[in-house]
């Protein structure tokens, strides 16, 4: 790096209170990213520099916004497709997608970031029309329960690809969303904190703070953890994941992650394991009906809920939908009361991770893939059977 650029970039660097160089943190990032080039090539589309993930001034001069986060709206998921029609933002797909809900454009990339995400976040018309300019200040904090990403050295082809899945459903972790950014800490040991957009499909809120003073505050907290992750610490499923971090990070944040029931248990399998599969736990009211008074059980094949004690891990997206559809036909309003509103969140979270790939492959092979496709998909579009795409069509569960 050239003297001009450096002096330039170090402009806010306080090496007194770092402890470090700048040329020791720019070192330090340099060995992170070795092996991970694909985070070098976004950062260059950026115009940032990955030594600015190292220290906190950096993260709030060159990555934070703290005037965007504060007076920063999510937008509504009608909101997001209305501007996608009206500025046809991926006119290139609308060949292939054009037999697919429109309600699904824009998901596949609600919490990965993605340079149009950024256009549209970014675009002053469409700010100023969903009323960002008047809102009070507010910073919200959400838990997002997200499928580990498969990071890869390659250009992406397709929207899909940028979502850099693995080919099958395995695991998934933790990420917060703070704003309009998402923090994700994963075995790249490098977190780049991302614009991201309708995080409320799936994620859970767990705190805001209200007014730029205090704002300002937290970001310098965020942004110090992240530098301090960024250059000392190395990524371990065991003792250093993504669950791990988010503890910590809200413990300096003042804010307490407190769910139950099995939401509760599958945030413990993340802290202890570093990841978790595909799977759920039936609550046990519901799971005495099913034994004992043999309620929806026909409706879930291959599942014996006494040897299992309840614990099913999904295999195809039609199993999920037929446990949930099971639950709800048990109790109706089981995920609309209590905990059990948790618990559809998390199962909202497998649906997307299997939607992903079914839209995918529904734009590639042309053709329902029998892990991936809801319930009902082979009866026709208007068949299908699976709860969270109705929601998405505006059908809801008690209808």
């Amino acid at each position: 790096m050239g003297n001009a650029s450096q002096s330039e970039e170090s402009a806010f660097f306080d090496e007194e209170a770092i402890g470090l160089t700048y040329e020791e943190v720019e070192k330090k990032m340099q060995e992170k990213m070795v092996g991970h080039e694909f985070f070098e090539e976004r950062l260059k589309k950026m115009g940032k520099s990955a030594t600015d993930l190292g220290y906190k001034d950096g993260l709030l001069t060159r990555f934070f916004s703290i005037r965007d986060t504060a007076l920063y709206k999510e937008p509504e998921y009608e909101e997001v497709i209305s501007y996608e029609k009206e500025f046809g933002a991926e006119a290139e797909f609308e060949s292939d997608m054009t037999k697919l809900p429109s309600t699904i454009r824009l998901d596949v990339d609600k919490v990965y970031y993605d340079e149009q995400i950024a256009k549209i976040l970014e675009n002053s018309s469409f700010r100023r029309a969903i009323g960002v300019a008047t809102q009070e200040a507010k910073l919200v904090v959400k838990l997002a329960i997200l499928e580990v990403p498969n990071y890869v050295d390659h250009q992406p082809s397709t929207v899909f690809n940028t979502l850099r899945l693995p080919n099958e459903l395995k695991y998934f972790h933790t990420a917060l969303i703070v704003g309009p950014y998402k923090l994700e800490w994963n075995n790249t040991s490098v977190i780049l904190p991302r614009k991201c957009m309708l995080s409320a499909i799936d994620s859970f809120e767990i705190g805001e703070f209200v007014g730029e003073e205090l704002i300002t505050e937290k970001l310098k907290v965020i942004a110090e953890t992240i530098a301090d992750y960024n250059i000392y610490r190395t990524y371990d499923e065991i003792s250093c994941n993504s669950q791990n971090f988010i503890d910590e990070l809200c413990k300096k944040l003042e804010l307490k992650v407190k769910f139950k029931n099995y939401l509760k248990r599958y945030i413990n399998i993340l802290r202890n394991e570093g990841k978790a599969e595909c799977k759920y736990q039936i609550p046990e009211e519901i799971l005495h009906k099913m034994i004992h008074e043999n309620v929806a059980l026909a409706t879930i094949p291959n599942f014996d809920p006494v040897q299992s004690d309840g614990e099913i891990t999904f295999a195809t997206h039609e199993q999920l939908d037929e446990v949930v559809n099971a639950i709800i036909s048990i109790n109706n309003d089981y995920f609309y009361i209590g905990h059990g509103k948790d618990d559809y969140k998390l199962l909202k979270s497998f649906d997307r991770a299997f939607d992903y790939r079914h839209m995918r492959h529904m734009i590639e092979k042309k053709t329902p893939h029998d892990t991936f496709k809801p319930l009902g998909q082979n009866k026709g579009y208007h068949e299908v059977e699976c709860v969270f795409t109705l929601e998405q069509r505006g059908i809801t569960r008690k209808e």
